[in-house]
């Protein structure tokens, strides 16, 4: 990540304030993520809708209390850090620490004057088998993040609803629209330089990964608990 450099100050500026006005060190600031794939000038990046995040704690621009991290790690035992080590696969592992953190009174502060500009390669073919296996991963986290946080917010989160099965089932014909099947038409726009279109054109595949994850794994765990 590449930061303004205004970046360090925004987020202590925005610290300080909110301190005098809760009187406690409850608030953490959030920053502008940025996402960009031009290595040479990340900073020519605007600000674009899909950067947007209603996460309440995503931890790609956070400035917070070492001790509201420490009260947070207190919740979870015997346990050396914050961040729940049950979380060994990819996602959710800041998420979850946010919903201890919100459960002991912490609030976010929005502070968009602290940039950082985050970068990705450029999408490619190559990159296909990694992107499913962390869609993959991702829906066997959510279903260990709902279970320790049973809640609508959780399961909106990590899309374990009619909804959002109904939702990626029609927008990928059934997984009939797929990796192999967009294959040729990913490959040309690649070509064609416009890898970000490409990447948004995987985007119901990968959610439908995501949902297909969640439902094997609540399945899975429920044949586990049947047979204990």
């Amino acid at each position: 990540m590449v930061v303004a450099p205004t970046f360090l100050a925004s987020h202590a500026r925005a610290l300080q304030q909110a301190y005098v006005a809760d009187g406690d060190d409850r608030a953490f600031t959030y920053g502008r993520v940025v996402n960009t794939s031009n290595f040479e000038d990340p900073s020519s990046e605007t600000f674009k809708v899909t950067d947007y995040s209603a996460a309440f704690f995503a931890t790609g621009n956070v400035a917070i209390s070492k001790r509201r991290l420490q009260k947070a790690a207190e919740l979870l035992g015997d346990q050396s850090g914050p961040f729940d080590a049950d979380f060994s696969q990819y996602g959710w592992e800041d998420l979850e620490l946010g919903e201890r953190l919100r459960k002991q009174g912490a609030r976010i502060v929005q502070c968009p004057e602290a940039v950082g500009y985050h970068w990705h390669p450029p999408f490619s073919l190559e990159q296909l088998p990694k992107l499913l296996d962390q869609e993959r991963q991702r829906g066997i986290n959510g279903v260990r993040f709902y279970e320790k946080h049973p809640n609508l917010g959780v399961r909106l989160m990590i899309q374990m609803t009619p909804f959002h099965e109904g939702l990626w089932f029609l927008l990928t014909f059934g997984g009939l629209l797929n990796e192999r099947t967009l294959e040729p038409l990913l490959r040309w726009l690649v070509r064609s330089g416009q890898p970000g279109i490409a990447l948004a054109m995987l985007s119901p595949v990968l959610n439908w990964y995501t949902v297909q994850a969640v439902k094997s794994e609540r399945e899975r765990r429920k044949g586990l608990i049947m047979q204990s």
